[in-house]
């Protein structure tokens, strides 16, 4: 703990001070500049000085800017530096946060691995992926599950819910798959929110537009084209058999 004579701040000297440092003692120090300021706690660590950021005033306080002083102090008293000590607390904090609550991305990728090789071609055939990077990666790829609200979903959805029903649909679908795998994951989501978008969505009526046949005298010149993959393998032989 802190030597209470090391505490020389008070809240009306902080209140009545000018621009500048105010030192506390202990190595606290308040950086003030007009109504703002910052905490920052200065101490040496194996021959070097470092300066710790401790928070803004007046949001910090100072009695709670002393407690983070203290604590850190104590840190330091074990050998360790408090500054490589609290940015290992926090990647150790989103590590734990990304296992718990991930991203809506990183939960659809982890689901994709988990299914694929129940899916033609290991999901790339069907490219099960394509729609949701297209179209919800870009808008809510980077939202935590737990985050996720039927209004953003719907917000997400809602460009192509009616002018390109079949992706929207495939879409859907697999969005409802992930939040469904990941609250059997126990993760903080639930299909209901997809559910309640569709809901806030509205109905849609889809007619289908059939694809125009290929005049006859033009089949020669799409032979080819065809590429030599599965697909054009299988068009020439519809072709060449007249199946």
């Amino acid at each position: 703990m802190a030597d209470r004579a090391e505490n020389k701040l008070t809240q009306v000297a902080i209140k009545n001070a000018g621009d500048g440092k105010l030192f506390d003692g202990g190595g606290l120090t308040l950086v003030r500049d007009g109504q703002n300021g910052r905490w920052v706690y200065r101490y040496s660590h194996l021959q070097k000085r470092r300066e710790m950021g401790l928070g803004s005033w007046p949001a910090l306080s100072l009695a709670d800017a002393r407690k983070s002083r203290n604590h850190w102090r104590e840190v330091l008293a074990t050998g360790r530096d408090p500054i490589e000590v609290r940015k290992q607390e926090q990647a150790d904090a989103v590590q734990a946060r990304d296992r718990t609550d991930p991203t809506f991305e990183a939960l659809a990728r982890t689901v994709f691995e988990a299914r694929k090789a129940t899916l033609r071609g290991g999901g790339k055939r069907g490219r099960w992926m394509s729609p949701l990077e297209t179209h919800l990666f870009p808008v809510i790829g980077k939202r935590r599950v737990s985050e996720l609200t039927p209004e953003m979903l719907r917000d997400a959805f809602k460009p192509i819910w009616y002018t390109k029903w079949p992706t929207a649909e495939k879409a859907y679908g697999r969005t409802k798959i992930i939040l469904r795998e990941g609250e059997f994951l126990g993760m903080p989501c639930s299909d209901l929110v997809m559910e309640r978008a569709k809901r806030l969505l509205g109905a849609v009526t889809h007619v289908a537009t059939p694809t125009p046949a290929t005049p006859w005298q033009d089949i020669p010149a799409l032979y080819e084209r065809l590429p030599d993959t599965t697909g054009g393998d299988c068009l020439r032989f519809m072709i060449l058999t007249l199946v």
